[in-house]
């Protein structure tokens, strides 16, 4: 593959296939326009049955000029692994490890770091972080919960009767867990919308 950049204009003039993780979601290059990264899902086909299938979610990031790739996962936050998963990481697939459970959804490339790339892990209520170079993830963030007993934070729960009546209610809390992600800079900082 060769890549031609003018500007913003990426020119790819010359095409190979390679192989990535199961699943892939979604592909972003990074903002130099040397490498490809996609989000590799690795959603279960179902669980508990005979045929059931739970690849593991991964990121592979593909050479643009050399068509090499190397993939990221999440082996080292299983059981027995040389990393600690926070708790409010949401891991709930039965039987599942933590690397089949995390699911890529979407990336979004540091303005700011272009070596370091935010992974949205949907169903886990988490960001990874990705070392582009070294092809690992260094670090997994548990978004937390929203908490609907504090005013600003009422929901409207009754979705049968066509009225929508937000409230507050006590030891309620919702994950937020987003699907798309952008890495803007602003004034220098690096935010994730």
């Amino acid at each position: 593959l060769e890549v031609e950049r003018d500007g913003d204009d990426i020119t790819l003039t010359q095409r190979f296939s390679v192989a990535v993780g199961a699943l892939p979601d979604m592909i972003t290059f990074t903002p130099d326009g040397t490498k490809l990264l996609t989000a590799n899902e690795g959603e279960p086909n179902s669980y508990g049955q005979v045929d059931s299938v739970d690849p593991e979610g991964s990121v592979s990031i593909i050479d643009a000029v050399t068509g090499t790739v190397q993939t990221a996962g999440f082996a080292d936050w299983n059981t027995g692994g040389s990393k600690t998963l926070d708790p409010d990481v949401r891991v709930f697939g039965p039987g599942a490890t933590v690397a089949q459970d995390l699911e890529p959804e979407y990336i979004a490339v540091d303005p700011n770091a272009p070596g370091t790339a935010y992974v949205v892990l949907q169903e886990a209520n988490a960001i990874g972080v990705l070392d582009i170079a070294s092809a690992t993830f260094t670090d997994i963030i548990s978004l937390g919960f929203k908490d609907h007993s504090l005013p600003g934070n009422e929901i409207s729960v009754n979705d049968q009767d066509n009225n929508f009546d937000p409230q507050t209610f006590d030891n309620l809390f919702g994950m937020y867990m987003p699907d798309a992600i952008v890495a803007v800079d602003i004034g220098g900082t690096t935010y994730l919308v």
